[in-house]
């Protein structure tokens, strides 16, 4: 994941634009690369997308991980309105932070951390810290 896009806001931006049109989050067909970092989306399908993937035995749960950190950094509001979407998402991210079969860089299990504790603060209204005995 190191390299251009991670820490490039644009190539970030870009990158969740092709991924949300990717899986038909798009309003309307388009010709050109170019053209679909400019089409509007919300981020609800990609976001359950993603969730639904979000798993240790993929050989691109890092790639996975990366993009709903992109996701839920860049649109928050994703989680905070749907409790239940963010409680999934928190169980998921729980599940491959577990595994001792993720194959994640510290890099992609510190972003995957930021995304649990923002879905179970999301879910819960609790941080992950007042879980803990």
């Amino acid at each position: 994941m190191e390299g251009r896009l991670v820490g490039d806001d644009e190539c970030e931006a870009a990158n969740l634009a092709y991924c949300s049109y990717w899986i038909g989050e798009g309003l309307s067909p388009v010709t050109g690369d170019e053209l679909v970092a400019g089409l509007p989306w919300r981020g609800d399908r990609l976001l359950t997308h993603l969730t639904g993937r979000l798993d240790a035995a993929q050989p691109y749960v890092e790639l996975s991980a990366h993009t709903l950190w992109a996701l839920t950094d860049s649109r928050p509001f994703l989680l905070l309105e749907d409790p239940d979407r963010a409680a999934a998402l928190a169980e998921r991210a729980e599940h491959v932070l577990a595994s001792a079969t993720a194959a994640l860089s510290q890099r992609g299990r510190r972003e995957l951390g930021i995304i649990r504790q923002a879905a179970v603060t999301a879910a819960t209204g609790r941080t992950v810290d007042e879980f803990r005995p």
